[in-house]
């Protein structure tokens, strides 16, 4: 089984968001020897949406569409913690051993 290290963080304000970002590293290719990435954005009390995108009937994207002032400077936080975390991940080249948590 491969583990994802993910972080959260709560951004409060009149606008609140719990953020998370997590990856298992580099792997040296797709999904299928084992990379995976994961970010979530849960809403707390704040004017937000999110709708999935379709192509020709495929899914093949996300808008997340906030409205206000608040939730602009939440949204930036936000991404700006979600890079933080992923960033240094993916400038490995690839995993470390002892990232896998094998049961």
């Amino acid at each position: 089984m491969i583990r994802i290290y993910e972080k959260e963080t709560n951004l409060q304000s009149c606008c609140w968001l719990k953020v998370a970002a997590g990856t298992t590293g580099k792997h040296g290719g797709d999904r299928g020897h084992g990379c995976l990435t994961v970010i979530e954005i849960i809403n707390d009390n704040c004017d937000f949406g999110v709708e999935i995108l379709k192509k020709d009937g495929v899914k093949n994207g996300v808008r997340i569409v906030m409205g206000g002032d608040q939730e602009l400077d939440a949204i930036t936080e936000a991404i700006e913690f979600i890079l933080a975390k992923l960033k240094p991940e993916a400038k490995k080249d690839y995993y470390e051993p002892t990232r896998i948590n094998n049961p």
